[in-house]
């Protein structure tokens, strides 16, 4: 019997031929909880699954397959993923100014703005169409508070960084992972529930 599919084998009585024949067995399916703020992060559905449908697992959450849908189908863990793009594309374009620059132009500075500049926008796009697909307009809208939750978040952890480490002496490497951790899971919040919020009908 094939994963996925019901361990019950029902036994319907045919009159005609005066036996006993087995049904054949039907997936197992899943029924959205009435109110679920993350359909796919709740219990592990498909990518598209709709509040309040029915919705077969493709593979078992044993399986290396099922694990992966899970995963990515949590929004928290795809927003990290796009930080992670993001810090990315931000150090390629840093270097990128390093290296092409003038010493006139102040490579350091100009590099690290073009990288924040860009980081910001692929993180906005991708975090309004995959991290928490989010359809609220208008768009504007959302990219101003996006914006915004960046700069004071960053604000703040400059603050907090230099506070820590140059006031009170702490070590910089631990102090930089504790801020980072915190001001991640606030900006995730944050983006989820003001920048990205859904309208309700």
């Amino acid at each position: 019997m094939r994963p996925g599919q019901s361990e019950i084998v029902r036994l319907i009585q045919s009159q005609q031929a005066g036996g006993w024949k087995f049904r054949t067995p039907v997936p197992t399916c899943r029924l959205q909880p009435p109110a679920c703020p993350d359909p796919a992060s709740s219990l592990g559905l498909p990518f598209g699954a709709r509040h309040g449908q029915v919705a077969c697992l493709p593979f078992p959450a044993t399986t290396p397959k099922g694990l992966a849908l899970r995963l990515f189908s949590s929004s928290f863990v795809r927003f990290g993923l796009v930080g992670v793009s993001n810090t990315g594309l931000g150090y390629a374009f840093f270097q990128l100014a390093l290296h092409v620059l003038p010493a006139k132009a102040l490579p350091a500075t100009s590099g690290w703005i073009a990288g924040y500049t860009v980081g910001t926008c692929w993180s906005f796009f991708w975090n309004r169409r995959w991290t928490f697909r989010s359809t609220a307009a208008p768009v504007a809208g959302q990219a101003v508070r996006f914006v915004t939750l960046q700069a004071v978040l960053g604000l703040l952890s400059a603050a907090a960084i230099g506070v820590s480490v140059d006031h009170f002496r702490l070590p910089a490497t631990l102090t930089w992972l504790c801020v980072t951790v915190v001001i991640t899971v606030v900006n995730f919040l944050l983006s989820r529930h003001w920048a990205f919020r859904q309208k309700r009908a």
